[in-house]
């Protein structure tokens, strides 16, 4: 490896793309927040994800990881209730419920059907407790559950999300 620097790119497809970038010694660029590139390279940085590449972009905190989780509901009253278990539980420190459209193939058919997104800010060192409560209380087999790791935000957010995520009786509970 020749160089590594933080950047921010426009990638192909047209999402954005920021992270540690390694310069292979054969010119690739390879992004190392967890989007693999396929490239002929001689530098790996395999199963890197941005929590552990923020040692070198000045981003010391990890027991800390800010991100969004998204999943659906059939209903506006699962979504509200969904929601309001994870506040509750710390698992999030807010969510936003909208009524989207999904269309999806399942048992071999198209279906198009109206449902309820919730866009569930949280702390992704987590997440498994949060897929877990999700799973616990969804109606459906296979509920959608992603999560996505934010790159940048506010500062003065972030802190609040922090401090609303935490677990009770955490030691960092009170500290800002």
């Amino acid at each position: 490896m020749l160089l590594s620097r933080v950047v921010s790119r426009k990638a192909s497809w047209g999402e954005r793309v920021t992270g540690l970038v390694a310069l292979c010694a054969v010119g690739h660029l390879r992004v190392a927040n967890g989007l693999q590139r396929p490239v002929d390279g001689s530098c790996s940085l395999r199963n890197t994800s941005l929590a552990q590449s923020r040692k070198f972009a000045s981003m010391p905190d990890l027991s800390f990881v800010p991100g969004i989780v998204f999943t659906t509901t059939d209903g506006l009253d699962k979504a509200k209730d969904l929601a309001r278990v994870l506040v509750e539980s710390k698992l999030a420190g807010c969510v936003q419920i909208k009524e989207i459209t999904s269309v999806y193939r399942w048992d071999g058919k198209v279906h198009m059907d109206p449902e309820y997104q919730l866009i569930v800010k949280c702390d992704l060192t987590r997440y498994q407790d949060l897929e877990q409560l999700i799973k616990s209380k969804h109606t459906y087999d296979c509920p959608q559950i992603m999560a996505v790791e934010a790159v940048k935000g506010s500062h003065e957010y972030l802190e609040w999300l922090k401090k609303e995520t935490r677990p009770e009786g955490d030691a960092d509970e009170t500290k800002t």
